[in-house]
């Protein structure tokens, strides 16, 4: 809870308030302790706890949740209030001394009140409100840096106010005209300073000092370090010589070399306790590193592996030894080298975690020579602030083949063995594709019930082998026939049912009848034997005829029959057949 105050702006911006506010209450009731602290020292000017107000509503509306227009124009408007004010202050009271001639009354109408800020206070305004202006006008590239830059300008003036307060040394912080800086106002501006600092704390120079990294902790305690000694040294030393005290600066350096033993002790442990953490950590990594179920690999920006598993090494046939050091372009097939190089190089320039090669098949070249296909992912990573890429491989031959057995065996349930064309189980499950598509279409699909005449002869005369030649023939020729968007379906024995997909007019129906019929006129020749074998086909529509597959077969069917009882080896449609009916 505590570092999340310390880290938001909104907490230095409420204390600068409540300084501010209380310092207003200690003028308005005449309570010198709340806005002089003693006696003799400068006092907290009205002008400046109105400056102090101003800044921390600018703040205050810059670490809210407003709008960006509205915060931009919010903040420009108060901030531009607050470096008018102070440059004012400042221009009113270096002409007066410089030039020793009083301002304009225009100038003097600007002021908030008789009791001016004094030079010391509008400089520090002058600084933080420059800075916040610059983060709302420039370009982002510099505007952060602007802006923390004049906040740490001012964080600087602020160290020399109070070591000068703490020293006695008066023309620091106390100059022309008695005007100078009191302690309330260091105190309030010193808020306002820490918040402008972190306001954009994840941009600009100042994300050095917050990063979580060893060399920003460090820097971290070094500045408070500093501050402290500063701050604490110089109090110490005033103490003593105001007392006269003989050995006074003999007793500073002897507390600053202890306080340097403590401070070098002190990150001595902590950096131990890192680096031990640090090597714990990597202790992890390399574990499930090495335990990981895939082949991983550790690619440096270079194209060179600097680690593998061992997954790894079964799956490339290498060695760790061979692996480290060797350009992971050795493991891509000749062909695809310089690709890989150029994709790899891109990649280094814009990391993101992703699978490689997407609707590719990638591959990988094995010691022996022999390809594998495989499987990769890849993932950036930083160490040593140097990029390296993390890559898992996974060797994916035996899921293929695995794949290309199942595929067999689904094609295999689905083609009839003798002649290799779809058979009644594929029927089932396919023709609801065809119905569906015509329909969305708008589009016609003709089922062609057809059956060999004199097959039962020819098996007769023949035997069932020449039989199953003729067969695989006439399957062959009805292929030969049809559009790749049709298909041919062997019903059982000598009856197929070709599906013609996409029709539009029956004359084009005809047309395909019409080659069929001469495709089965032809003999058919197997060995010496020249054998002759018609068909006769029956012809059904969807959806003039039916609207599902049973209905549609069984028309066919009776179409079909009619062209047997007519004297075979032709075609006719269902409506011919109902006419005749």
């Amino acid at each position: 809870m505590f570092l999340k105050l310390i880290k938001s702006p909104i907490s230095y911006v409420v204390m600068a308030m409540i300084i501010a506010i209380m310092a207003f209450v200690g003028r308005l009731l005449d309570i010198p302790f709340l806005y002089q602290i003693k006696e003799g020292l400068p006092e907290t000017s009205v002008n400046t706890i109105v400056l102090i107000l101003l800044m921390s509503v600018a703040l205050l509306i810059g670490s809210g949740n407003l709008d960006r227009v509205s915060r931009f124009w919010s903040m420009l408007f108060i901030t531009g209030i607050v470096f008018s004010l102070s440059l004012t202050n400042l221009t009113e009271v270096y002409t007066e001394h410089f030039f020793g001639m009083a301002t304009s009354s225009d100038l003097a109408k600007l002021q908030l009140a008789a009791i001016v800020a004094s030079p010391q206070t509008s400089w520090l305004f002058f600084l933080l409100s420059f800075g916040v202006l610059s983060g709302l006008l420039f370009n982002e590239k510099y505007a952060y840096n602007l802006e923390q830059g004049a906040a740490t300008l001012a964080a600087f003036l602020l160290l020399i106010y109070t070591s000068a307060y703490l020293n006695h040394i008066t023309d620091f912080y106390q100059s022309v005209h008695s005007l100078g800086i009191s302690i309330v106002t260091i105190a309030a501006v010193a808020c306002l300073t820490c918040a402008t600092l972190i306001l954009h704390g994840d941009r600009g120079f100042w994300v050095l000092i917050l990063q979580k990294r060893l060399g920003s902790f460090l820097l971290r305690r070094a500045l408070m370090f500093v501050l402290a000694a500063v701050v604490v040294l110089s109090a110490i030393r005033s103490y003593l010589a105001s007392n006269e005290v003989i050995y006074a600066d003999g007793i500073v350096i002897s507390l600053m070399l202890m306080m340097s033993l403590v401070f070098l002790y002190t990150y001595s442990v902590k950096i131990n306790a890192i680096e031990e953490q640090k090597e714990c950590i990597e202790g992890y990594f390399e574990e499930v590193f090495r335990a990981a179920p895939n082949g991983m690999v550790l690619v440096n920006s270079q194209g060179k592996i600097i680690m593998a598993n061992d997954h790894m090494t079964k799956v490339s046939l290498y060695s760790h030894d061979e692996l480290k050091n060797m350009h992971v372009e050795g493991l891509v097939p000749e062909p695809l080298r310089k690709e890989h190089q150029i994709l790899r190089e891109a990649y280094i320039k814009r990391p993101r975690r992703r699978p490689m090669g997407v609707g590719r098949n990638l591959t990988l070249l094995k010691k022996d020579g022999s390809i594998c296909p495989v499987e990769i992912s890849i993932s950036p990573a930083q160490v040593n602030n140097e990029k390296i890429i993390v890559a898992a491989v996974i060797d994916i031959s035996y899921r293929l083949e695995m794949e290309e057995n199942l595929e067999t065996l689904e094609r295999k349930a689905y083609i009839d063995t003798l002649t290799q064309i779809n058979n009644r189980e594929w029927f089932d499950e396919s023709v609801g594709f065809f119905l569906e598509g015509a329909r969305r279409l708008n589009k016609k699909v003709a089922f062609c019930f057809c059956d060999l005449d004199g097959f039962k002869q020819i098996n007769d005369r023949y035997g069932h082998g020449i039989g199953d030649e003729v067969l695989i023939e006439v399957s062959r020729r009805m292929q030969m026939v049809i559009r790749k968007d049709d298909a041919v379906v062997r019903f059982g024995g000598d009856e197929f049912l070709i599906i013609l997909n996409h029709i539009d007019h029956q004359e084009a129906v005809e047309r395909v009848m019409n080659a069929l019929i001469d495709a089965m006129n032809k003999p058919i020749v197997i060995g010496s034997l020249a054998i002759n074998c018609g068909a006769s086909i029956g012809v059904s529509f969807f959806p003039d005829d039916g609207q599902t597959a049973e209905v549609l077969v069984e028309k066919a069917d009776r179409s079909l029959y009619h062209v047997k009882s007519s004297g075979k080896n032709n075609f006719s449609f269902t409506a011919d057949t109902l006419d005749s009916e």
